[in-house]
């Protein structure tokens, strides 16, 4: 790719974009900062300038992709119960299939295997989906320590049960999202002393 002048956003944009093609096509080990540089149209100067090594690169690539999940849990929806439940699944869904390869390779132990530790930024997405969540049905924050655990609970089971079926859709999307749903209402219905 030929290099050409961008704004600050709009370099990283393109850097971030030409490390996912590059981290999703090929072991993390094999990929290269001058490869990435290349890719996106850069100087290699200017990527260690912007990320410094590949494992900060990397670890910037795995904030961008949460940021992206982040923000399908949409709070600003004038929507209540089930409908709230099914509009965001519906966005989340829609995501993670048009980014199926990155979904798959980033947070399915990701494509540095244990060569990057990313458990914290997964950690930090599901803190925040969690508090989105919880925000969004009660309207705020401050729910009962035991339906806060239970939506955790529900997060990781969404996550593990979304990203096994993205490898090969072993049932329709519409039963996959029926599954997520109903265990999303269950687990907001739990209260202490339940």
């Amino acid at each position: 790719m030929s290099r050409r002048r961008l704004k600050p956003d709009e370099r990283r944009a393109e850097i971030i974009g030409a490390a996912i093609r590059s981290f999703t096509s090929q072991p993390y080990t094999e990929v290269s900062m001058a490869e990435i540089a290349d890719e996106a149209g850069a100087s290699r100067a200017l990527l260690t300038h912007y990320y410094g090594d590949k494992e900060s690169l990397y670890a910037a690539v795995i904030h961008y992709l949460v940021d992206q999940l982040e923000s399908m849990v949409r709070t600003d929806l004038d929507l209540s119960g089930r409908e709230l439940i099914d509009a965001n699944l519906t966005s989340l869904l829609d995501l993670l299939i048009s980014q199926r390869e990155a979904a798959v390779a980033f947070f399915n132990g990701g494509p540095a295997g244990r060569d990057v530790d990313v458990s914290g930024a997964l950690e930090d997405l599901n803190s925040h989906l969690v508090s989105r969540v919880l925000e969004n049905h009660f309207g705020s924050n401050d729910a009962p320590a035991v339906t806060r655990l239970a939506v955790l609970g529900f997060v990781g089971f969404a996550s593990a049960v979304i990203f096994d079926w993205l490898k090969d859709e072993t049932v329709p999307r519409a039963e996959l999202h029926e599954l997520l749903a109903t265990n999303l209402e269950v687990a907001l219905a739990t209260k202490d002393g339940v």
